[in-house]
């Protein structure tokens, strides 16, 4: 049987030289182990093996933090923009009205293309001034215009369609 390994053929692991993985000093003595060293070599690879994997787990799991981090900053930041621009869109369609403003919608896009929003406010001046086809008159309509109400109140429908008619007054 050649010299470090047993019966099977495995070396083992009383031996000399370097079969079985022990070198012992160099000067041919054997070096023996007993269940304990074998044990307390056993439990240090588990150990290191353990360790290894919790530091893998471990990194895996901050990557994985870090990328859902990223990923949720980029949707709230994208989130917070729209509704800005909701709020921003909103304040912009109540001032129109009074401004008299025919097309909010397109009042809309020109002021923003053109960056008359500052901080929420539109320049409405600068706007009418370089697109006053987006502003206009209230209009009123025809059968509002010719009704012949005698009092100072609102007309009516009734008074408005009469009107409209040629009926007068009713």
């Amino acid at each position: 049987m050649p010299q470090g390994q047993d019966n099977t053929g495995n070396a083992n692991a009383n031996t000399t030289g370097t079969a079985g993985g022990n070198a012992g000093d160099g000067q041919g003595t054997v070096k023996t182990y007993t269940q304990a060293d074998l044990d307390a070599a056993i439990q240090r690879e588990a150990d290191r093996r353990v360790t290894e994997a919790q530091k893998k787990w471990r990194s895996d799991l901050e990557t994985t933090i870090a990328d859902k981090t990223k990923d949720s900053d980029a949707k709230l930041t994208e989130l917070t923009g729209k509704a800005s621009e909701a709020e921003a869109r909103a304040t912009f369609a109540e001032e129109a009205g009074a401004q008299g403003v025919t097309d909010i919608r397109a009042a809309y896009a020109v002021a923003k293309s053109e960056g008359l929003i500052k901080d929420g406010k539109p320049d409405w001046k600068k706007l009418q001034s370089e697109h006053p086809a987006l502003f206009g008159k209230l209009r009123t309509t025809a059968a509002a215009e010719k009704a012949d109400i005698g009092s100072k109140q609102k007309p009516n429908m009734t008074q408005l369609l009469r009107a409209a008619a040629g009926y007068g007054e009713p």
